[in-house]
């Protein structure tokens, strides 16, 4: 039963991988954008409790 199982998420497996090997280079494409906009989202937030 198990091996059924097996050969079923064999090839879903194999149809996962490439597509994590193309995210993983728009991640460090962000990450770095990430790491510009946290400055500013600090700026922003005593402007907003001002607000408030």
């Amino acid at each position: 039963m198990h091996r059924n199982i097996y050969k079923q998420w064999l090839p879903l497996k194999l149809e996962v991988e490439p597509l994590k090997l193309e995210v993983e280079p728009l991640n460090l494409k962000v990450a770095p954008l990430k790491l510009e906009v946290e400055p500013l989202n600090l700026e922003v937030e005593p402007l907003n409790l001002k607000l408030y």
